[in-house]
């Protein structure tokens, strides 16, 4: 099986852990420098984080954001007793279209959630300007955005609040991060942390396990490793988001992680390029399109085509190509519409057209994934 993720983590990364120092003090000055912001608070996830930052501003109503997104990020919205506002997405970025988000502006709307989804960012120039003049709150939701840049800014340097995951594209083994400029928000968040539990160091063991499996995949040994783990691990209902902190040594694993992730992702830019080239000379795909002012970061390599289904995924998995669609739970290959609202014309229809790849190197690989996608049109 060619695995979707690779965490990147390995057994001599957990023995350096063992001797870092100031490790809290390291993330927080990394993301200070790259947002911006004044503020950091670590958490333990970026769905913590993103409740945080509800948990903080205080108030209760509408909140405007995307429906394409995996449904972890709507539910720090819903447990916060908070309703969300789906705006249609744009065909060409599959974020929020920005031209209509005032038109369902209303005196019930307290905050924007903008997802830099798969790794694309949003028009937040224009969103920004627009929570301005409607006096909202901007949250961006950077889980998956980390590395992406719109007008050549980072991603997180625009929300009032910003929300970080310290897994995706950063390969940390958990954790969230909280930045804002704003000291009521902070000092109130901060307030909030003293009272919550860390990371069960349980929980740590078992992910670390799970990263160092998940990293060796490609090895058949490791896959049925990995297979026996997942299986064996119950399903169980969801339940309302926990605030927790980041137990210390996650945070110095993660600190580690923190170092290589630039140049891992600029390795997986230059590859998610290089197959999009490869894709585009084969067949049609319609979003990622060079005519934007963005940097894409590929935290998922998400495609869009109108001939895409499901059981294009099935077959791709059938055929030892890890492809996914917007839930990413083992086993899980499809997720069912957070909305039916048929206002949404271009969510709809990329929603049941939407596949997500793996990014990998490998020529004959990329070769196996077009003769496949080709053969199914």
């Amino acid at each position: 099986m060619i695995p979707y993720y690779n965490p990147n983590l390995y057994f001599s990364t957990i023995i350096k852990a063992l001797f870092i120092k100031n490790a809290e003090q390291k993330i927080e000055e990394h993301f200070r420098s790259y947002t911006g912001k004044k503020y950091v608070l670590l958490t333990d996830s970026c769905r913590s984080a993103l409740k945080l930052a509800y948990q903080c501003i205080d108030k209760k109503g509408h909140v405007i954001t995307s429906p394409l997104t995996c449904q972890v990020a709507i539910h720090p919205i819903l447990d916060t007793d908070n309703k969300p506002i789906y705006v249609d997405i744009k065909k060409e970025t599959l974020v929020i279209d920005e031209d209509k988000i005032e038109n369902v502006i209303s005196d019930k709307t307290i905050a924007i959630q903008a997802i830099h989804f798969g790794g694309t960012p949003c028009q937040m120039n224009k969103i920004n300007e627009i929570a301005d003049r409607n006096n909202l709150v901007l949250i961006e939701d950077c889980a998956q955005g980390y590395g992406a840049k719109c007008d050549n800014t980072n991603t997180g340097s625009w929300g009032d609040i910003s929300c970080f995951s310290m897994m995706k594209n950063l390969y940390g083994i958990g954790g969230g991060i909280f930045v804002t400029d704003n000291k009521e928000y902070y000092e109130k968040a901060k307030e909030i942390l003293k009272s919550v539990n860390k990371t069960n160091y349980l929980l740590t063991i078992y992910r670390i396990i799970l990263r160092l499996i998940e990293t060796k995949r490609k090895f058949n040994f490791f896959e049925k490793i990995y297979i026996f783990f997942k299986e064996n691990i119950k399903n169980t209902k969801r339940k309302k988001i926990t605030v927790n902190r980041m137990n210390s040594f996650e945070k110095k694993v993660n600190m580690i992680q923190l170092r290589k992730s630039a140049d891992i992702n600029q390795h997986r830019i230059e590859i998610a390029n290089k197959m999009l080239f490869s894709l585009r000379n084969n067949i049609r795909i319609q979003n990622y399109l060079p005519k934007f002012d963005v940097n894409y970061s590929y935290t998922k390599f998400n495609l869009f085509s109108d001939y895409f289904d499901v059981s294009l995924i099935k077959k791709l998995n059938e055929k030892g190509i890890e492809a996914k669609h917007l839930e990413h739970k083992y086993g899980v290959l499809y997720q069912s519409k957070l909305t039916e609202s048929l206002e949404l014309v271009n969510y709809h229809l990329i929603h049941d057209n939407l596949i997500s790849l793996p990014i990998i190197g490998n020529e004959e690989v990329i070769a196996s994934i077009i003769r496949i996608i080709v053969n199914d049109k």
